[in-house]
Parts: structure tokens; sequence; C-alpha cells
């Protein structure tokens, strides 16, 4: 009798032994998963995107080697560090100015001795490079010298919000040009031009008008022409009765139509009345005079434009 108590109670121990190194065996389990910070990253073709790769071990000190794939063409992954018995590492993945634009899943995996490790997945988001398009309209304008004008300017933006500078380059001597707005974050601009300082002569310019943001690699140059006296070979003497040496008469505008008449006003010192009378002649497109009105006036009124 006392010998079966006797085995009775080893059997009991061993399978208490068993059952107590089963849930040791559980509770001291050794595993590792990855999690990463953050999950997603958007970056412009060419740049790089960083993410934290998070190695969280339960019960398991040795070493992770981690990897990428899924990556669009042209990128690259490196993870500092690569194998590591830490609880994190950096992932960079590198694009080029060449890699697709799109949305992209890229597995990370790690691999350890012993265990299988869940993979993750991170986003990485690709834009194009920021850019712009600009367009001039019109792209030539015809004046002739003294007289202004103006271009409306188009700005077409991609994946770009900042600042626009605007200039003019290969601008005439006696010409002056003002952008309204000069600086812009919008879409648009007006180019006035000024030709107080051109000399009365037929010829033809070509400028560029200059979109710029050097900080953010933004450069546009759009070419643009200024045609001045176009079809206007020749200049005349008024001459009109009234005309002295002394007392010369002004000329203050000039203007042609589509046939290459030119009208000119201007006005004229009358001895008699001492005061400046207003005259507008016409000019036919071989510089003969077709005709000539004098306005006589008590107010010396001088006439401004045509």
């Amino acid at each position: 009798m006392r010998h079966n108590k006797i085995k009775q109670f080893t059997i009991y121990s061993l399978l208490l032994g068993f059952f107590a190194f089963v849930l040791s065996a559980e509770a001291f389990a050794a595993g590792v998963s990855l999690s990463a910070t953050p999950t997603s990253q958007t970056v412009n073709v060419g740049q790089t995107a960083t993410y934290t790769i998070n190695i969280n071990r339960d019960n398991y000190t040795d070493k992770v080697t981690l990897s990428a794939t899924g990556l669009p063409s042209g990128a690259s992954a490196t993870f500092t560090p690569n194998t590591t018995t830490a609880t994190s590492s950096v992932l960079k993945i590198t694009t080029l100015t060449t890699t697709p634009v799109g949305i992209f899943n890229i597995n990370v995996k790690g691999t350890a001795n012993g265990i299988t490790i869940a993979p993750i997945t991170v986003k990485l988001t690709t834009r194009p490079l920021p850019s712009i398009a600009v367009s001039v309209n019109p792209s030539s304008q015809s004046i002739v010298a003294g007289q202004s004008t103006f271009y409306d300017i188009a700005i077409s933006r991609t994946n770009y919000d900042g600042a626009v500078m605007l200039s003019a380059q290969n601008v005439p001597i006696g010409v002056s040009v003002y952008f309204e707005p000069e600086t812009t974050y919008g879409n648009s601009s007006r180019m006035y031009l000024y030709s107080n300082g051109l000399q009365f002569i037929s010829k033809d310019y070509s400028m560029l008008v200059r979109a710029s943001n050097l900080g953010d690699g933004i450069d546009k140059l759009t070419p643009i022409q200024l045609r001045v006296n176009p079809g206007i070979v020749w200049a005349a003497q008024f001459g009109a009765p009234d005309n002295q040496t002394i007392n010369p008469d002004f000329a203050t505008d000039v203007t042609y139509d589509s046939a290459g008449n030119v009208y000119l006003v201007g006005y004229t010192y009358n001895i008699a009345t001492n005061n400046d009378d207003a005259w507008i002649a016409k000019y036919n497109s071989a510089g003969i005079q077709l005709w000539l009105r004098v306005i006589p006036n008590l107010t010396n009124d001088r006439p401004t434009d045509v």
C-alpha cells in the first residue's frame, strides 16, 4: 500500500513538472514585430523619404536583418543599421528624377535566427518636380516711338505654389518696363512697356520675360517681340502758316491706320492772338501731306492724344 502511494506521488510530481515546464516555455516565448513611423511619406521625384522602422522585441535579443521590396523604378532603399540588435533602424528611400510619379506600397521584411517576423507595408507617394509654364499674350506688340503698351502674362503651375518673380531681359535702351504685380503667388500678371526714350526709327526688338524663384529651382524664359514704328520710314516737318524759327511747332502724338496713313496732332504759336493753336495733319504712307487743319483758340489748349 505504501509503495503504491509513493508511485502515485512520483507520477503526480512528474506531471506537475511537465506542466510547469510548458507554462514556463509559453510565458517566455521569443518574438519580434515591426512597425513604422510614419507609415506614409510624400516626396518630389529626386528626393528622399525617411521612415523609422521600430523593432519591437519580446524576449529576443539576437540580430534582426531588414530588407525592402516593391520599390518604384530608379529608387533605392537603405537601412541604418541594416542588421542590428537595437530596437529601431532608419529606412531611407532615395528616388531619381526619372522615378515614376505615383503611389507605391513598400514591403519591409525582417529575418532572424529561430523566429518568423511578419512583414509590414509603408506607403511612398512620388510627385513631379515643381515647375511652371509661362505664356504671354500677345507675344508681339507694335507701337510708335513714344507710345506705351502691355502684355498679359499667364503662369501655369505644376506642384508649385511659391512666389514667382517677374523681370524683363534684353530691354532696349529708351524702353522701361513695369510688372503688376512684380512678385506673384497667383497665375497672372501684366507687363507694361513705355517707349518714351526710343528713337523714331523702324526696328524690331526681341526681349525675354523671366519668371523665376531660384531658391525653389524655378526659372523660365519666354520670348516676346516689340515692333517700333512698323511701316513708317519717313518723318516730315509740320510747316504750318504760323511756323516761326523762334516759336517752333510741337507735335504731341502720332498714330496710323491699316492703310499706312499717319495722323499727327500738336500745337503752334499764333502771333496774332499770342496763344497756341491746336492742329491735326494727315500724311499718306509715302509721307505726302494730305491735309492740315489748324484749330484757333484763345485758351492755349494743347492736344495730347490722337
